[in-house]
């Protein structure tokens, strides 16, 4: 395994990020994949790792973990000017359904999966609180008339 990591992976890693980033990227924009051969690239990085997941972290994790708060930053800040708050927060639950799915579906690490589900409690949490503050607000507007 070590001199398949020398001889190919070390040439051919940051294209198969490339490719595993477009494809995620289509799948969030509504396109259909082949997931199967997604979880396929994705185990290249978790078997060369030989025993590790140093190089699934370090060569795919950490740029998915950034892609996918860049990608839903875009999104969110669209999302805010066109829509209006329940509008946003159905977009946001949707997505953040359809986010943990793809992680159960391709990505292998356990880490990822808890920094994931992490993160979509505490954003699960603030949805929640903005529900329940435009509703108090809401309420407000109403009985002062």
């Amino acid at each position: 395994m070590k001199s398949f990591r020398d001889l190919v992976y070390l040439e051919v890693q940051v294209s198969a990020k490339d490719v595993v980033m477009a494809l995620i990227h289509k799948e969030r924009e509504g396109e259909q994949i082949e997931r199967e051969l997604l979880k396929n690239i994705v185990d290249i990085f978790v078997q060369s790792g030989m025993g590790t997941m140093e190089r699934y972290e370090n060569d795919f994790e950490m740029f998915l973990l950034e892609d996918t708060a860049s990608y839903y930053s875009r999104k969110a800040s669209s999302w805010i000017q066109e829509d209006s708050c329940p509008e946003y927060m159905i977009k946001a639950e949707e997505s953040l359904k359809k986010e943990k799915e793809r992680v159960t579906h391709y990505l292998q690490n356990k880490t990822y999966r808890s920094k994931f589900l992490k993160e979509y409690s505490s954003i699960k949490n603030i949805l929640i609180i903005l529900v329940s503050k435009s509703k108090y607000q809401i309420n407000i507007i109403f009985s002062k008339k």
